[in-house]
């Protein structure tokens, strides 16, 4: 039995490919490499330290997320930790991800040396969304993929569950409660590259309200580069790549309003609100942006956005070190024109400062160029915090 065991769980994407060659040229060569497919049989990409097993049913279809409503890795996680038998170690590679050459090398290490160690934590480069992931068990700083556990430990903590209630982060769930528990450990070095793959989302026809894909993650990083040109190709692509790209429609028709073509913008609105009104219960999220739309249509968009607003204040006390809640709160109120809430949420982001803005921030300031004739509150403090013009 080798004495790490390194499980992928795969929709057979390209990436695949970047993610088992990352592997393969591991300095520390004592591990097995699990290749699991979810629905798919996975590309062979031959090791005599690695094996492929391919899932008939899409078991992670079975378990979406708010941002991943086509489902997610975390059945055949749970899977994977109940039934292989594991070595001393467990770690997991992501098919978008890479490792370094000496990610493993340095990970056992730590275990290795510190016998009173649960688990190690390291950095990552993140290529997708360029939060610092500097390896510490909080949400937005760890990385399914940048972590080892003991694999006793890993078996006695369940992997947590997905819900359409909110975004997917089992991964800083489960890291979180392992750390909560057991001795732990990090390291400095970024060992991992996050996000290397374009993460494209399954053909299984689900409606994606939130940012999900790399894509048109990057198109919106142009966009807000001022890059509009560029942004409104790579918008068109991904929504040729995936019809049922709800937030991607929406981000298109925010930038055609910023570049002041109404006519154009009003067309992928209407797009998005058609996949809106296909479903009858959305995450908050979703109708948050249904109300900024309804609003901007001068129709009645309150009382939704209150009903959003409501739920939103939920999340936030569940999870009050998640700077995303604070952003979107601070846009619902504005939209509502409530200036002591603004002002509430106003001085908690900008206290935590520039290094603690996460990409959230970019949409606050997007909101600020694509709706500046919608907000009644003066925003002047905030905007001049996320300089924006």
């Amino acid at each position: 039995m080798a004495k790490v065991s390194i499980v992928t769980v795969t929709l057979n994407r390209e990436s695949l490919q970047n993610a088992c060659e990352s592997v393969d040229r591991q300095s520390f060569k004592d591990y097995h490499h699990y290749v699991l497919g979810d629905g798919v049989l996975p590309t062979e990409y031959e090791n005599k330290k690695r094996s492929t097993l391919g899932f008939s049913t899409p078991l992670g279809a079975k378990e979406p997320g708010a941002n991943m409503p086509n489902g997610t890795p975390n059945p055949l996680l749970r899977w994977a930790i109940k039934n292989i038998d594991l070595g001393d170690y467990l770690c997991f590679l992501d098919d978008d991800n890479i490792y370094k050459d000496d990610y493993l090398e340095k990970m056992v290490k730590i275990l290795d040396e510190n016998l009173d160690v649960g688990l190690v934590l390291c950095g990552a480069e993140d290529l997708r969304y360029e939060q610092n992931i500097d390896g510490y068990p909080e949400l937005g700083r760890c990385d399914n993929s940048a972590f080892m556990v003991r694999s006793e430990i890993a078996k006695s903590i369940e992997f947590p569950h997905a819900s359409m209630d909110k975004n997917v982060v089992q991964d800083c769930e489960y890291i979180k409660e392992c750390c909560s528990k057991y001795k732990w450990k990090h390291i400095d070095d970024k060992l991992l590259i996050f996000g290397v793959g374009l993460n494209q989302p399954p053909k299984r026809g689900k409606i994606m309200y939130l940012e999900s894909w790399k894509l048109p993650q990057e198109a919106f990083k142009h966009a807000y580069n001022k890059e509009y040109e560029r942004a409104e190709k790579e918008f068109l692509k991904a929504i040729n790549d995936c019809d049922t790209d709800a937030w991607t429609l929406r981000k298109l028709s925010e930038l055609y309003l910023i570049i002041n073509k109404k006519d154009l913008a009003m067309k992928y609105f209407k797009m998005w609100e058609n996949l809106y009104l296909s479903e009858k219960e959305h995450h908050f999220a979703v109708d948050y942006s249904y109300s900024i739309y309804l609003k901007l249509t001068n129709q009645n968009y309150k009382d939704l956005l209150q009903s959003s607003i409501i739920e939103r204040e939920k999340w936030r006390e569940k999870e009050p070190e998640s700077l995303e809640h604070y952003y979107y709160l601070y846009l619902s109120y504005a939209f509502m024109g409530n200036k002591e809430k603004c002002k509430e949420y106003e001085d908690i982001i900008i206290s935590k400062g520039k290094d603690a803005v996460i990409w959230a921030y970019q949409d606050v300031a997007w909101n600020f160029l694509a709706y500046k004739d919608l907000f009644d509150v003066d925003y002047s403090k905030m905007s001049k915090f996320l300089g924006v013009n």
